[in-house]
């Protein structure tokens, strides 16, 4: 079984492929936070894409997500992902702080089907969603 700490690595190997133009940016989020919890890595990795969504390679990003949270057996990897990076796109969403349509055409099945699930549990409703 993973620790926390592995899978937050793989889940930052994924994140980085295809967004060359911010990979410096990423690798300096995750270095500036390092004294963090990992999970929390993942959040401020995000933030620099986020930050930047013209560079960034949703496409791409979005289907390694998906591709990560296709086996829900793997736990802490799923509610690391649910938590800091489908969690987030909700929020920051809702809060008006990011733009649906960056993601909206990209976001996989289950993604998409979490977000869902959030909202539901929160009750509120993620404008694009």
């Amino acid at each position: 079984m993973k620790t926390d700490k592995e899978w937050v690595e793989l889940i930052l190997s994924r994140m980085k492929k295809g967004q060359e133009s911010l990979h410096t940016e990423m690798t300096k989020a995750v270095q500036e936070q390092s004294d963090m919890p990992e999970r929390l890595w993942v959040y401020y990795t995000l933030s620099v894409l986020m930050s930047h969504p013209e560079q960034t390679r949703w496409d791409l990003l979005l289907a390694e997500i998906e591709n990560l949270i296709q086996d829900e057996s793997q736990g802490n990897l799923c509610e690391i992902i649910y938590q800091e990076i489908l969690e987030t796109f909700a929020n920051a969403i809702s809060n008006q702080s990011f733009e649906h349509h960056w993601i909206t055409p990209h976001i996989g099945p289950r993604s998409r089907d979490y977000i869902q699930a959030y909202d539901k549990f929160m009750g509120g409703k993620t404008p694009g969603f």
